[in-house]
């Protein structure tokens, strides 16, 4: 029976019965046996027949937020069609981080920060969303709506999904002082040009992240659809104003996002010249 529910879902999310089946979780759909080179290829060959873009998750097993993305996909009837309809879908696995890396850089991400990490493409490969494929690191706590809205915005599509809530996440996250703060920080630091660009990106992209994740536990306390503004349509109505419900929830979380950012970009760094060393030993 789980093998058949396993190939069910595949089936519905467009993908093959491969070893991603192995983890039986819900949304454990990307598979570290797959060639995601031929799988990606594959994906913008049908988005260009289609004439639609490409939607290209990163992401891991052992990640919830990569699974829960996955599984709001396939269990979502309306996101699912949307999605179905509007774009071709792809997972990749990126591993601990270190998978794969070389296919995010044909989206010009020449790091990941968090997982999963979104990439919404042209058939051609051009990059439709180029500034905030690091925004989605708290994916499972994003509702149906949010998803839709952002793929949306970004495919130039009507939303298929009523919003029925929205939010300002931009001034959301500059009113959230770790934010704030580390970008202060930043203007007087003695990094260069380069480093100040990727913390600046790692910042925003972790605040943002906060934010969602924020307005998807306000709207699923109040049982409503919600968006963030940016994504919403021309002329569309914002409905219920969560900015500040969002603005408050954002405010329990202190931390010192400079600090992390430091921690993690370094680890980060540090991996990759691992694997640089380990693929160059004779």
């Amino acid at each position: 029976m789980l093998v058949r529910a396993c190939f069910a879902a595949l089936v519905l999310l467009g993908l093959s019965a491969t070893t991603a089946c192995a983890d039986e979780r819900r949304g454990a759909v990307y598979d570290a046996e797959e060639d995601a080179a031929a799988a990606i290829d594959a994906a913008l060959a049908v988005a260009q027949d289609r004439d639609v873009p490409a939607f290209i998750v990163f992401g891991a097993n052992w990640c919830h937020d990569s699974r829960g993305l996955a599984n709001r996909i396939e269990t979502d009837e309306a996101l699912n069609a949307f999605i179905a309809d509007e774009f071709e879908l792809v997972f990749v696995d990126i591993g601990e981080r270190d998978r794969n890396l070389d296919q995010l850089a044909r989206f010009g991400v020449d790091r990941i920060f968090g997982t999963p990490t979104l990439a919404v493409a042209t058939g051609d490969g051009t990059t439709l969303n180029s500034d905030s494929v690091h925004h989605w690191r708290t994916a499972d706590n994003a509702g149906a709506a949010d998803v839709a809205s952002y793929l949306a915005h970004h495919a130039n599509v009507d939303l298929p999904i009523r919003a029925e809530a929205s939010a300002d996440l931009t001034s959301t996250i500059h009113a959230w002082p770790p934010f704030t703060e580390a970008l202060a920080a930043l203007e007087t630091s003695d990094l260069d040009t380069s480093g100040r660009a990727v913390r600046a990106a790692y910042y925003e992209g972790f605040a943002r992240s906060m934010a969602r994740r924020a307005l998807g536990l306000e709207a699923e306390e109040r049982e409503l659809e919600a968006v963030d503004v940016a994504n919403l349509p021309e002329g569309a109505e914002a409905g219920i104003d969560l900015t500040q419900a969002v603005i408050a929830r954002l405010a329990d979380r202190d931390m010192d996002l400079s600090e992390r950012g430091d921690r993690e970009l370094a680890r980060y760094e540090a991996d990759r010249s691992d694997d640089a060393l380990t693929e160059n030993e004779p």
